[in-house]
């Protein structure tokens, strides 16, 4: 009688243990398709700022002005070089800051290659993201390349995108 009492215990251990595996598999997968819309929302709206984007410097820097998920933009030129902000020009100080703590992201071979998912397969049109430990921790920087051959880029401020995408997710039991 105590081994059926035993086993009775340890199935029904068993089967509460499964239903709560079940139940994080499924709240884990809500919670990525919340990231995962999240991401994509995020992304429509980098692509709305880069194709705003003019190679003219005043205008550009008034766009990280007034755009809130905007930290800083750059472009580079068709033989991929920095156009903005520009190295040799007068910088702010959030440009300054800016190359250098992800001059980096621009010497890396294939920073600005397309994930297989986005590729497009043309000769010049390419998008996607850069994830850079910089500082406190990951960093988004969207990049888009034109039709021309340029890449304009946009770094997301960090405390923004972590906020909103916290806010999204699903509250805990």
């Amino acid at each position: 009688m105590a081994v059926l009492g035993w086993r009775a215990a340890r199935d029904e251990h068993e089967r509460a243990r499964r239903q709560l595996e079940d139940l994080l598999f499924e709240r884990l997968r809500d919670a990525s398709g919340v990231a995962e819309d999240f991401i994509q929302g995020l992304q429509r709206d980098a692509e709305l700022v880069a194709d705003r984007l003019s190679n003219d410097h005043d205008a550009i820097r008034r766009i990280v002005r007034e755009t809130p998920i905007v930290d800083q933009i750059f472009v580079l030129n068709t033989e991929g070089r920095l156009f903005h902000p520009d190295p040799a020009g007068p910088l702010s100080t959030s440009e300054r800051r800016f190359l250098t703590d992800f001059g980096d992201v621009f010497l890396q071979e294939g920073a600005f290659l397309e994930s297989p998912e986005n590729q497009s397969y043309g000769p010049t049109i390419g998008r996607g993201w850069i994830t850079y430990y910089q500082g406190p921790g990951l960093q988004l920087i969207y990049w888009q390349r034109t039709p021309s051959g340029e890449i304009r880029g946009i770094l997301v401020p960090r405390a923004r995108w972590i906020s909103e995408l916290i806010a999204a997710l699903p509250e805990a039991p």
